[in-house]
């Protein structure tokens, strides 16, 4: 069931005296106590959409501590270390073993030599998961508290074990608490960006092989339809054994990262031959011509409604999902597999002005894929028009695809050429956003930079989104498997992505940027689509 934000009595009087701040952002006491009502009604899941700038992670650490004991998971680095930054005195936060050195290789370490990480530490070269001079146990019973855990990771492990409040991503939560089975059950799990979960999971239970790793068997993997033809094929080809022995060459070359790979693969495949079983798989092949050429199949299933629960809620008594864009919760708990009548829905305000914030439609005809051959000079035509409007500010460009990307590099004015960062020049997000802040009126120009994305201020005063960005699923057979079965499904992504585009260059109440979108097929999108786009996105459209 829905629920609008007004005032509540409160389920727990007490329940704002665990509250961080000083003073409250609109909607947020309201939203915490109707949470706190939600759950103490008997509803096991809470989903918030809470718009950029409504203080969620402030709610999210008020109910936490309300119930006493939580698990925080997200997907992004930059709202890790937000939490961390705002509640680490509580908060303990455990990452992969790649973040913690290995004491054991680094305690005699000359001035000079390079540090050597967990990841890569004695343990792992010599085929372990821990050694025993990782540890003191003579401190141990001198009770001197984890000074006796002498390995970085294992120590901070241990403190996430103990803490009342532990943060992770997926990854690593996914990870630890269903293989390494290092964690259980807690009062309250917290996941921020929830809209990530279903392609997280996705990506755990998945198995991704390439026949590179065997070319030198004679192996070359056919193009079958089916995951059931696989499942007969990689039974035939003793698959299963062939993989339990790269493991063993690789332990006894002391090749860590290989037996890790390979682990991986091989939990993956039991689990696969056992998940058959039980739910639909798609399988993906696909042929390369690069090195060589070899073939890769991708095995994965069509929903991860089956998994959600096993793999992740299951370790929460109560769950709080938190998005700054839920399209439609309907489609969301169908997704993941959340009976509608344990859900409180609660869509929260934007609060930022609408004159901050302005869509402008600035129409160049259809941006579909059977209508670019003529839409894409004139949309070449209107991004130069946008560039000489916003000459001396910062900002975006969502190109949507690689396609409409390579094609503004090559047809855009001279004069516009050296004010455009593409992201595909860049090794990683982090490097992009560290030259667009040093370059005075730059433009990223990016097909997929509609999350995580931070450009408050004078990052960007105006961002242009060029097309609907309807996902392609002519590559993609689970993709087009799941919108051939419920349509919704499809307009839920495109607008998932639509909002989350937006909301990339006004961060705060006093921020502003002006939006263009260029594609107008927006307007049958809308048509489609209204009840999954907010209120706020809505009314920010200039429709005349």
């Amino acid at each position: 069931m829905s629920a609008t934000i007004e005032p509540v009595a409160a389920a727990a009087p007490d329940v704002l005296g665990h509250f961080p701040y000083s003073s409250y952002r609109p909607h947020q006491k309201e939203t915490i106590l109707r949470i706190v009502d939600a759950f103490e009604r008997g509803k096991r899941f809470v989903i918030i959409e809470v718009p950029t700038g409504g203080g969620k992670s402030g709610v999210a650490w008020t109910v936490a501590n309300h119930i006493g004991q939580s698990y925080f998971v997200t997907a992004a680095k930059v709202l890790q270390d937000q939490y961390i930054r705002d509640f680490g005195d509580v908060l303990v936060d455990l990452k992969g073993r790649n973040e913690y050195e290995c004491w054991l290789l680094n305690k005699d370490r000359k001035p000079g030599e390079e540090l050597v990480f967990a990841d890569r530490g004695l343990c792992k070269q010599m085929g372990e998961s821990k050694l025993p001079d990782c540890f003191d146990e003579e401190a141990r019973d001198a009770g001197d508290g984890l000074d006796w855990i002498l390995c970085p990771y294992f120590r901070r492990l241990r403190e996430a074990q103990d803490a009342a409040h532990t943060l992770f991503n997926f990854s690593s939560f996914l990870f630890q608490a269903n293989y390494a089975k290092q964690f259980g059950k807690r009062r309250l799990m917290v996941i921020d960006e929830a809209h990530n979960i279903e392609g997280q999971l996705m990506s755990f239970v998945e198995i991704a092989l390439s026949d590179r790793d065997f070319r030198d068997q004679g192996i070359k993997f056919p193009a079958y339809e089916t995951p059931d033809e696989y499942r007969r094929y990689f039974d035939d080809i003793g698959l299963a054994e062939r993989v339990k022995a790269k493991i063993a060459s690789a332990k006894r070359a002391g090749n860590h990262d290989i037996v890790e790979k390979w682990e991986k693969v091989r939990v993956r495949l039991e689990a696969f031959v056992e998940e058959m079983k039980r739910t639909e798989f798609v399988a993906e092949w696909k042929e390369h011509e690069e090195r060589g050429g070899y073939r890769t199949v991708t095995l994965k299933p069509l929903y991860v409604r089956d998994y959600a629960n096993d793999l992740l809620f299951s370790y929460g008594d109560r769950v709080l999902l938190m998005s700054a864009t839920i399209p439609s919760h309907q489609v969301f708990c169908d997704n993941l597999g959340i009976p509608l009548q344990d859900v409180e829905y609660i869509r929260v305000p934007n609060t930022f002005p609408l004159g901050n914030r302005p869509i402008r439609l600035r129409y160049v005809g259809s941006m579909s894929f059977r209508n670019r051959r003529e839409t894409l000079p004139l949309l070449v035509q209107k991004i130069e028009k946008a560039l000489d409007l916003h000459a001396s500010d910062r900002g975006i460009i969502h190109t949507h695809s690689f396609g409409i990307t390579h094609f503004i590099r090559d047809n855009i004015a001279r004069r516009h050429r050296g004010r455009l960062l593409f992201q595909e020049d860049f090794p990683d997000k982090d490097a992009l956003l560290a030259e667009h802040g040093r370059r005075e009126a730059s433009v990223i120009a990016a097909p997929a930079m509609h999350e995580g994305l931070d450009l408050k201020d004078d990052l960007s005063r105006f961002q242009i989104i060029c097309k609907v960005p309807y996902p392609d699923a002519n590559g993609d057979k689970q993709l087009k498997l799941r919108t051939k079965a419920n349509w919704h499904y499809y307009l839920w992504l495109t607008a998932l992505k639509l909002v989350q585009s937006y909301g990339r260059s006004v961060r705060s109440e006093t921020d502003y940027a002006q939006t263009y979108i260029l594609d107008s097929d927006f307007d049958k999108f809308v048509k489609m689509a209204r009840k999954m786009l907010p209120a706020w996105f809505l009314g920010a459209v200039l429709w005349s």
